[in-house]
């Protein structure tokens, strides 16, 4: 049952706006305990401080993948980053 939501037809892992909605916050909040950290940033080139965030590990999910939890995640809590390693 819960396969084909995070799993596509050759096995390959998928992340879709279903899979998310069903999610809910208790299932977004599980996903950041089990792949997530806090990433403090150190100050940039020019002096002054990034911010600080929440990160999820999505290393092994496809590009396309990833950018559908970014635009889910910045339609529902705002400003939302993906990293270079995807």
């Amino acid at each position: 049952e819960l396969y084909p939501l995070i799993r596509d037809s050759e096995g390959k892992r998928i992340i879709t706006e279903d899979l998310l909605e069903r999610l809910g916050p208790r299932g977004l909040a599980w996903w950041y305990i089990d792949d997530g950290c806090v990433q403090k940033v150190a100050r940039a080139a020019d002096g002054r401080k990034r911010s600080d965030g929440a990160v999820i590990s999505t290393q092994r999910y496809p590009k396309a993948a990833v950018e559908v939890l970014r635009s889910w995640l910045s339609a529902k809590f705002g400003s939302c980053s993906v990293g270079a390693d995807n």
